[in-house]
């Protein structure tokens, strides 16, 4: 009597001989069509729900480092902007105490004065040295142009002209410094 294996399962064809392997449903389920729907469903169900996780964390992390980028540009254009104002508030007393003479300080105040300009142009000093790193190219060679502008003397000594200069350039370092962030931090914010 010759053995047929069959795959499937009935009671009444295994008692002439048939060597029964699995259940009949598995047959079906295992047929060369059905593993070729599975395989053409299944995949690409499978790489979606790989790939889609791993795709949205990289989403994530871009803008977060892409955030982080946005803020800490923005502290640096809030410190030279802080900064500059300062320099604009300092020259402006010293142009109404010295040129204008409308305001009288204390040799005290006039030496708190220069500390608070010291550090305040200490701060320019190193925004400026960063270059293009952090803030736009453009105010970088405002800066540069700014620190270029306060070694200015006057050819015949005249220090009220001086501190009338500085003044001047300060706010035109103030004004275009604040449009350049303006620009700068909203189109990165964009992106």
């Amino acid at each position: 009597m010759e053995k047929i294996i069959k795959w499937g399962f009935d009671e009444a064809h295994s008692s002439k001989g048939e060597i029964i392997l699995m259940p009949e449903f598995f047959s079906e389920l295992f047929s060369t069509e059905n593993i070729i729907k599975m395989i053409t469903t299944g995949l690409p169900t499978l790489l979606i729900a790989l790939l889609v996780p791993l795709y949205s964390v990289r989403v994530a992390l871009k803008q977060f480092y892409s955030q982080k980028w946005w803020e800490t540009k923005a502290k640096a254009y809030f410190e030279i902007i802080e900064n500059l104002s300062t320099l604009e508030y300092i020259y402006g007393e010293y142009f109404e105490h010295y040129v204008m003479n409308s305001i009288k300080f204390s040799d005290e105040k006039i030496n708190s004065f220069y500390e608070i300009q010291v550090k305040a142009l200490s701060e320019i000093k190193k925004y400026s040295a960063m270059g293009n790193y952090i803030i736009s190219n453009e105010v970088s060679e405002v800066l540069k142009n700014l620190l270029r502008e306060l070694d200015y003397r006057h050819k015949e000594g005249n220090w009220f002209e001086d501190i009338e200069h500085h003044h001047g350039a300060i706010i035109e370092c103030l004004k275009l410094t604040k449009e350049s962030a303006k620009s700068d931090l909203n189109r990165r914010k964009m992106k």
